[in-house]
């Protein structure tokens, strides 16, 4: 009886450490099966890799000013998110970041106010919010031919924005 309760003992501390590890650094909430990051708990590394899934959900978005002021150098952003929020990632010191396929909004200053030198967005994206990369030094933004709904605003200085695949007359 005592060996059974220890191997069910070290069987939960090892998933509550290999899944509780992930979740201790985030605020979250859960909505229809969906994960939404609302902050950023983790006063340590400054580099974030966004897992995938928390607690067996997956991270669907990342909400508004949840990683806002964070003094982060680096974040992975997974392919499970969908929806950037207003000043997500705004007053860091992000140099580049990478939007990955799957994100189809970006909020309001999102990225403001970094570091970032380059840009590289999704071929899913259909709105770039207001402002959303103002305040930073780009100098190369790629971004795909869907960009529905770009908003003029969205970079506070004249940056060259390359389109792969679009050809030019």
């Amino acid at each position: 009886m005592k060996k059974k309760i220890f191997v069910i003992s070290l069987f939960f501390g090892l998933a509550f450490f290999a899944f509780g590890q992930e979740a201790s650094d985030f605020n979250y909430t859960v909505q229809n099966g969906r994960l939404t990051i609302t902050g950023y708990l983790n006063t340590g590394p400054k580099t974030v890799v966004i897992p995938e899934s928390i607690c067996g959900w997956p991270v669907t978005a990342i909400g508004n000013e949840a990683f806002r002021d964070k003094q982060l150098t680096s974040v992975t952003i997974p392919n499970s998110v969908t929806a950037i929020g207003n000043l997500a990632f705004a007053s860091n010191r992000l140099t580049s970041v990478t939007i990955p396929n799957s994100v189809i909004t970006i909020g309001n200053e999102a990225f403001s106010t970094n570091q970032l030198t380059s840009v590289t967005i999704g071929n899913s994206i259909t709105t770039i919010g207001s402002s959303a990369f103002i305040r930073n030094p780009l100098e190369s933004v790629v971004i795909s031919g869907s960009v529905m709904n770009f908003n003029s605003n969205a970079f506070d200085r004249e940056v060259v924005i390359q389109r792969p695949g679009v050809v030019r007359p």
